[in-house]
Order: C-alpha cells, then sequence, then structure tokens
C-alpha cells in the first residue's frame, strides 16, 4: 500500500510559537488573513490576543467566529460572505477541528467557488485556493492537517503552514466535542 501525505511548509512547534504568527503571515506576503475560530475561543479572550499579535505585525485581519461543531453549508455561507467583504488573502483556522475544516473550506469555496459537496471525496481538488495557516488548539482529531483529510479536499498547491503552540491548547468543554 502506498500513502501520499502533504505536510505544511512551514511549522513552527514550541512554547510561544503563537506569538510568531503574524510574522508567518507577512513572510508568506499576506495582508488580510481572515481568522476562523468559535465562540469558545472569542470568550476566553484567546482569539483577540491572536488578533492583536497579527495588528501588531502591521496586518490587517479579520475575525470569524460562526463556527459550529460539524460545520453545515449555512455557517460556510456566513464565512464566505465574511471572507468576501474584508478581501482576504489568506485563512487561519484556530481551534478544534470544526474552525480548521472551516477554515480550509473557506480557504477552497472562496476561490473557486460552488458548495463542499462539489469537492468531496474521491475528487482530488488541483487548486486554486487561498493560503490556510492551521493553529490548532487540540490534539488527536487530524483536522489541523492542512487540506490532507480524506473528508476535505486535497489542494496541494496551496501555502501551508502550521502553528503549534502548547500554551494555546485546550480541553474542549465537555458539551462539545470540537
Amino acid at each position: 500500500m502506498i500513502a501520499s501525505l502533504s505536510l505544511p511548509r512551514i511549522l513552527r512547534v514550541g512554547g510561544g510559537a503563537v506569538g510568531e504568527l503574524g510574522d508567518v503571515v507577512a513572510e508568506l506576503g499576506l495582508r488580510r488573513p481572515l481568522l476562523v475560530t468559535d465562540a469558545f475561543l472569542v470568550g476566553t479572550g484567546a482569539a483577540e490576543r491572536l488578533m492583536a499579535t497579527l495588528r501588531d505585525s502591521g496586518l490587517r485581519p479579520r475575525l470569524f467566529a460562526g463556527t459550529v461543531p460539524d460545520p453545515t453549508t449555512d455557517s460556510l455561507d456566513a464565512g464566505l460572505t465574511v471572507l468576501r467583504e474584508h478581501r482576504a488573502d489568506s485563512v487561519i483556522g484556530f481551534g478544534g477541528g470544526s474552525p480548521m475544516d472551516t477554515a480550509k473550506a473557506l480557504g477552497l469555496l472562496g476561490v473557486r467557488g460552488g458548495q463542499m459537496r462539489d469537492y468531496r471525496a474521491p475528487h482530488t481538488n488541483l487548486g486554486p485556493a487561498l493560503p490556510v495557516i492551521a493553529v490548532p488548539t487540540t490534539a488527536g482529531s487530524g483536522s489541523g492537517r492542512p487540506l490532507s483529510s480524506p473528508s476535505s479536499p486535497t489542494v496541494p498547491r496551496t501555502r501551508r503552514c502550521s502553528v503549534r503552540d502548547r500554551r494555546s491548547c485546550r480541553s474542549p468543554p465537555s458539551s462539545t466535542s470540537n
């Protein structure tokens, strides 16, 4: 059996890695990221701290916190509206599996259009898509893998990054599975 892996081109791991997120985005030549997260991380203040990090790097981020467990067409439509209004040039997924999946979908749909069902496996998408940067706050689901999980489209020609900082990791609230 042959396995095909698609790994991030840039990987920052370790305490304080989140503080370098603005530098990672800027080094990629990006200026207008859309930060995709959930209400939990907004409520803890973590999303605003990440937004401040991005602003401090001279970027113009916008926040979308409308992710839901197991993202729906409606939640993606709301995210696409924000993405387009902001004229985002990249997407940052910040959180557990649902924000990661939402960010990957927005990166694809923001450029390609259509609905997610148009890109379901076994369809292989060869791009283009907006660059997606993953900042996972949970471990184990695999959703932090940039655009390569079997349930999401594969986009091998987009810029992919992952920033992992153990200090940003959290246990999900008992009422959710993210």
